[in-house]
C-alpha cells in the first residue's frame, strides 16, 4: 500500500512540476509574442515624414538660388513637433566616401504637427559667385545641393529623424535659369546622394 502511495506521488510530483514548466514556457511566450506585436504595431502606425526636392528658382551672382522641398507624412498617426533644417552648398559629385558635410544647417524657430498623408512645403536660400555657379552648372565635378534634417515625435512619444541629401543634376535647362532674368519654366532633375539619406 506504501509504495502505491509513493509511486502515485512521485508521478504527481513528475506531472506537475511538467505542468509548471509548460506554463512558465507558455507565459514566456505570451509576453515575446505581446512585446512583438507591440513593436510590430508601433511599426505599422507611427508616423514616417519623408522630404523631397520640388523646384528651383531662377537665380544669378545677383539672385540667390532657392530649392523648395516637400516634407510628407507617410505614417499612419500625427508627427508631432516637426522642426527641419537645412542649407543649400556647392560640393563635389559624387561626394567622397564617409563625406561629412561642412555646413551647418540653419533650423526653423518653429515647428508644427503633420498629419497622416499631409504634406509642408519649405525652402532654403543661398548666394553664389559667378564662378561658383560655372562649377556647379557645368558638370565638372562639383553640383549645387540642397541637405538636411526634418525631426519629429511619432504617437508613442518617441523622437525620430530624416536626414537628406540631393543635388541639381547639370543640364541645359539648369544653365538656362542661372544667368539672371527673364527665367524660363522649366524642368530639373535631383539626384539623391548616396550618403545623408536615412530615416530612424
Amino acid at each position: 500500500m506504501n509504495d502505491a502511495i509513493t509511486l502515485y506521488t512521485f508521478w504527481l510530483m513528475l506531472f506537475t512540476a511538467v505542468l509548471a514548466v509548460a506554463t512558465i514556457t507558455l507565459a514566456a511566450f505570451t509576453i515575446d509574442l505581446a512585446f512583438t506585436s507591440r513593436k510590430t504595431a508601433k511599426r505599422q502606425l507611427r508616423a514616417y515624414v519623408a522630404a523631397r526636392a520640388i523646384g528651383v528658382s531662377g537665380f544669378s551672382p545677383n539672385i540667390p538660388v532657392e530649392i523648395r522641398f516637400r516634407m510628407t507624412n507617410h505614417g499612419q498617426t500625427p508627427a508631432y513637433d516637426v522642426s527641419h533644417a537645412s542649407t543649400i552648398a556647392i560640393l563635389p559629385h559624387p561626394l567622397p566616401p564617409n563625406f561629412q558635410l561642412p555646413i551647418a544647417t540653419i533650423p526653423t524657430p518653429t515647428s508644427f504637427v503633420l498629419h497622416p498623408n499631409a504634406s509642408f512645403d519649405a525652402g532654403m536660400t543661398n548666394a553664389f559667385n559667378a564662378v561658383q555657379i560655372d562649377m556647379a552648372t557645368t558638370n565638372n565635378g562639383f553640383r549645387i545641393y540642397l541637405y538636411g534634417t526634418v525631426t519629429y515625435r511619432d504617437a508613442f512619444n518617441e523622437d525620430s529623424k530624416t536626414t537628406f541629401c540631393v543635388s541639381i543634376v547639370p543640364s541645359q535647362n539648369l544653365l538656362a535659369i542661372s544667368h539672371g532674368p527673364p527665367f524660363p519654366s522649366v524642368n530639373l532633375d535631383f539626384h539623391a546622394s548616396e550618403q545623408h539619406n536615412k530615416a530612424t
